[in-house]
C-alpha cells in the first residue's frame, strides 16, 4: 500500500497551482493515471485479473440545493455534490460495477481539515445529516433540472435511508504541509455507525477493487436512490443506457467536443477525457503500445485556465462530475505471471 500511496502524494505534489482544483485536476494527468493503474495492477494480478483506467475531468458540478418542507420548494444552491466520482466497472460491458463519491479538503494533518467556514459548515451537514435535494446547474433563481433529465430525475432523498454513507472526505496536502509521512496518505471515512474512520484513498480504491467495499450499482436500474444518483451522474437516463464510446459514461465524447478550444475567445474550457490502455497499465516488462487515447480540451494538469461550459448544446445528457474510471479485464495472454514471465514486486 505504500507505493501506492507514494504515487497518489507525488500526484498532489505534481500540481502547479495552489487552489483545491489544481490538486484535483493533478489526479487526472495522463502520467499520473498510468502511475495510478500501474500500482493498482499489483493488487489486481494476483487476484487474476488486470485493470485498466479512464478519467474524465470537468472544473463545476452540479449544485444541491435543499428542499424546504415549511416553504414547499428547494432553497439556494449550497454545497457542490461531489469533486470525484469513482468507478469500477465489472467488467468491459460497462453494465454494473460499484462507485464511491468523494468531497475533497485541503488539510495539514493526514486526519483532519479545519472545519471553518460556511461552505464546510454546509457541506458537513449534506454530507453527514442528508436531507431531500434536487440537483440543478442553476445557481440563483428557480431551480431547473440538468440537461436532458427531467425535473423528477434530479429530485434524492437519502435521508431515510443510512444516509451518505458511501460519500467519502477526500483529504489532499497542502504544500505547506509538513509532516504527511507517504504511510499518512489518508481521507476520513463517514462508517454507517455516523463515526469518522481513517483509510488512505489507496487502500478505498483497492478494496473497491477487491470487492471489500459497497456502493454496487447497476446501469439502467432507476428504483434504488443508490442507483438513480450514479447513472444520472454518469449521464445515463432511462433512453440512453449507456453510450458505445468512452468507456460507459453517456455522450462523453460529445460533451468534450461541445466544449473544445475556442480560439475567438483566447481561452479553453476546463474539461479533458483520456484513456489508458490496458497494456500500458501493465508492468514495464511489455511494450505498451496505444499508451493514452485522449480527447480533451484544456490541461490535463497544472495550473488552471479559466473557460465557459456549453452545457445547453448538443446532443446531451453528458456526465455531470469528474470521474475516475476503473475497469476489470482479463489477463492477457503476454503477461504470463503464473510462469514468472512478469513479476509484481
Amino acid at each position: 500500500m505504500r507505493k501506492l500511496n507514494a504515487v497518489l502524494l507525488a500526484t498532489w505534489s505534481s500540481a502547479t497551482g495552489k487552489h483545491e482544483r489544481d490538486f484535483l485536476r493533478a489526479l487526472h494527468n495522463s502520467k499520473n493515471i498510468r502511475a495510478l493503474a500501474l500500482e493498482l495492477n499489483r493488487f489486481a494480478l494476483p487476484k487474476g485479473f488486470a485493470v485498466h483506467l479512464s478519467s474524465l475531468w470537468v472544473d463545476w458540478q452540479p449544485q444541491s440545493w435543499k428542499w424546504i418542507k415549511a416553504h414547499k420548494q428547494y432553497q439556494k444552491p449550497s454545497v457542490e455534490l461531489a469533486d470525484l466520482v469513482v468507478i469500477v466497472w465489472d467488467d468491459a460491458s460497462h453494465q454494473s460495477g460499484k462507485a464511491l463519491i468523494l468531497a475533497a479538503k485541503m488539510g495539514v494533518s493526514h486526519n483532519s481539515f479545519a472545519p471553518y467556514g460556511k461552505s464546510t459548515q454546509k457541506e458537513k451537514t449534506f454530507l453527514e445529516s442528508p436531507y431531500p435535494f434536487l440537483l440543478s446547474n442553476s445557481l440563483s433563481g428557480t431551480p431547473a433540472s440538468l440537461p436532458g433529465f427531467t425535473y423528477k430525475e434530479c429530485e434524492f432523498d437519502f435521508s431515510t435511508s443510512k444516509g451518505f454513507n458511501l460519500w467519502r472526505w477526500l483529504l489532499i496536502k497542502k504544500n505547506t504541509a509538513s509532516n504527511w509521512g507517504v504511510s499518512r496518505l489518508r481521507f476520513t471515512a463517514k462508517s454507517e455507525s455516523a463515526t469518522t474512520s481513517f483509510k488512505s484513498f489507496g487502500e478505498e480504491l483497492v478494496n473497491l477493487l477487491l470487492n471489500r467495499s459497497s456502493g454496487r450499482f447497476f446501469v439502467g436500474c432507476m428504483t434504488c436512490e443508490w442507483c438513480r444518483l450514479i447513472n444520472l451522474l454518469l449521464g445515463h437516463t432511462s433512453n440512453i443506457s449507456r453510450h458505445p464510446k468512452a468507456q460507459g459514461p453517456a455522450r462523453v465524447d460529445n460533451f468534450v467536443a461541445n466544449n473544445a478550444a475556442k480560439p475567438n475567445l483566447g481561452q479553453t474550457a476546463n474539461c479533458s477525457f483520456q484513456s489508458v490502455s490496458l497494456l500500458s497499465c501493465l508492468p514495464s516488462s511489455l511494450s505498451p503500445n496505444d499508451a493514452t487515447q485522449q480527447a480533451f480540451a484544456g490541461n490535463d494538469g497544472g495550473s488552471y485556465i479559466g473557460g465557459v461550459f456549453n452545457t445547453k448544446s448538443g446532443d446531451g445528457p453528458f456526465p455531470q462530475c469528474s470521474f475516475l474510471f476503473l475497469t476489470k479485464s482479463d489477463i492477457p495472454e503476454e503477461l504470463d505471471i503464473e510462469n514468472g514471465k512478469t513479476t509484481i514486486d
